[in-house]
């Protein structure tokens, strides 16, 4: 047989190889996507209950799961409207009646037949952390309200109490890490692994009524309470996480006020913090109605006895009274931070969130973030400003926000810089974001993701839907493998036949 027709035939078998192999994988792949569509999604919804707004946030995943953790996405956001459910405690059905506008909407997002199996849970955060020190009975009150309107929906009730700060913390780091691929990633396979190349991020959460710091360690720290070790996706991460109640934005606020009128107790007092020419009047019950502040009232208090607050636009004088809030003499440790709190160096990279964002963005210092530095430089200018200056220059921000922008500035200047221990290089590996990869940041999907390890695995004909990218990829390799092979074997055959008619020769 010739040369060239054994070639010709050849050739002839690849392709219908080739055509064969097509066929087939095209078949088991349509197959395969046929499957993925009608495989239904799961579904969860967690109402993250802070202590001034509450929202509620539906997740998704497929039904398949990595190692007994759900890979879930963001689906939804509905602020709710009015405020936290803490500021229902003197009409505590409130509070539960203020989540059906949401929880209709959540009715529109999860397809109906799934809503018999999409859990349903409200985690309350220091709002009502605080609320249950001041107001047992009332916060009782509200809790049993918002878990009869949750327990009515279609949805399956799951639970509804308040976390503790360690768990805010925790799932607030959890989530950051998430939203950012540190625990996995999608593979080329068309799978999601377990990832080494990336090492979890520490996270910064500023609230209301409470502020957590959390970042891995690389061993359990013995005898701290601060340390716990997390289970995720298979693996476990070492821990340190703390929460300091009273010390949010919003009770920050309060103390600080609190400061003033007890170096100065009329009905006019200075603050350095505010810009000057402005002035607001505050009752008393505004500044001493929280447990934060409740045991600096003074003698004679009278809640309903208005105190006027007088911009001075005074930095310095502005910093040195915020920093008398924190009690740094609290010890002497090089590794505590304040109120006698024990601290690990903070390492590695954070992602600052929440109001450490929103101060940030105020002055437009979020991406690119500037140095130190440059950053406290800004501050300086700013809070020695009038009224009429910050009023021109953010015309949008409404005055009870506006005002408050110097403070906020240098609180969370002194909460990073002489409460967490960072200073001029560590500030470098602090990001200030809202939300990442499409979703927001804080604590509800790190929630959810614990919520989810008691989902059981779907049966296993539906577990296909990862496995299409890489069934697709190793079905074409092959194709390729094959027609390589056979062209590999026609040169083999068409050199063999030159040599035995001495068609090749050598060129010296």
């Amino acid at each position: 047989m010739s040369t060239k027709i054994l070639t010709l035939k050849v050739i002839r078998a690849a392709i219908f190889i080739a055509l064969m192999v097509a066929i087939v994988g095209s078949a088991i792949t349509g197959y395969l996507l046929n499957k993925a569509s009608n495989n239904p999604m799961k579904y969860g919804i967690v109402l993250d209950a802070g202590s001034s707004h509450t929202d509620l946030f539906v997740y998704e995943w497929p039904a398949e799961k990595q190692n007994d953790t759900g890979v879930i996405a963001q689906r939804h956001l509905c602020h709710v409207e009015g405020g936290g459910i803490s500021s229902y405690k003197s009409s505590p059905s409130g509070a539960g009646e203020s989540l059906r506008a949401c929880m209709d909407k959540a009715k529109t997002i999860v397809p109906k037949d799934r809503w018999a199996d999409t859990p349903l849970a409200l985690g309350a955060t220091a709002g009502m952390r605080l609320l249950e020190m001041s107001d047992s009975v009332a916060a009782k009150a509200v809790l049993s309200s918002v878990r009869e309107v949750l327990d009515s929906s279609p949805f399956s009730y799951h639970e509804a109490r308040i976390i503790s700060g360690q768990e805010e913390g925790t799932y607030g780091w959890i989530t950051a890490n998430y939203f950012l691929y540190n625990f996995i990633q999608f593979t080329w396979l068309g799978t999601w692994q377990w990832t080494t190349s990336t090492k979890p991020i520490g996270a910064l959460d500023l609230g209301g009524a409470s502020t957590q710091i959390t970042f891995m360690t690389e061993e359990p720290l013995q005898g701290s309470p601060d340390s716990l070790t997390i289970q995720l996706y298979g693996r476990k991460y070492h821990v340190y996480s703390h929460s300091y109640l009273c010390y949010g934005r919003d009770q920050a606020i309060k103390r600080f006020l609190s400061t003033l009128y007890k170096a100065s107790p009329g009905a006019q007092v200075d603050n350095p913090c505010y810009p000057r020419f402005d002035s607001v009047a505050y009752n008393l019950s505004f500044i001493y109605d929280s447990p934060c502040t409740s045991d600096e009232r003074p003698a004679n208090y009278d809640p309903n006895r208005s105190v006027t607050f007088r911009g001075t636009a005074d930095p310095a004088a502005c910093i040195n009274t915020i920093s008398s809030i924190f009690k740094f003499s609290a010890c002497s440790s090089p590794n505590c931070t304040f109120d006698g709190v024990w601290q690990p160096p903070v390492q590695g990279q954070f992602l600052a969130f929440s109001s450490f964002y929103h101060t940030m963005a105020a002055f437009n210092f979020t991406n690119p973030k500037p140095s130190l530095n440059e950053a406290t430089v800004a501050f300086n200018y700013y809070c020695r400003k009038t009224w009429n200056e910050v009023k021109a220059q953010h015309p949008e921000v409404a005055a009870e926000r506006l005002r408050e922008h110097c403070f906020q500035a240098y609180y969370v200047y002194t909460l990073l810089i002489k409460g967490y221990k960072f200073d001029e290089e560590s500030w470098k590996n602090i990001n200030f974001q809202k939300e990442a990869r499409g979703g927001e940041l804080g604590w509800a999907l790190g929630f959810m993701l614990n919520v989810t390890n008691m989902v059981p695995v779907e049966k296993l004909p539906d577990l296909f839907s990862t496995a299409i990218v890489g069934f697709s990829f190793v079905f074409h390799l092959a194709i390729l493998l094959v027609v390589a092979c056979v062209l590999y074997v026609v040169h083999y055959r068409s050199a063999s036949a030159k040599d035995k008619r001495g068609d090749n020769h050598t060129v010296i």
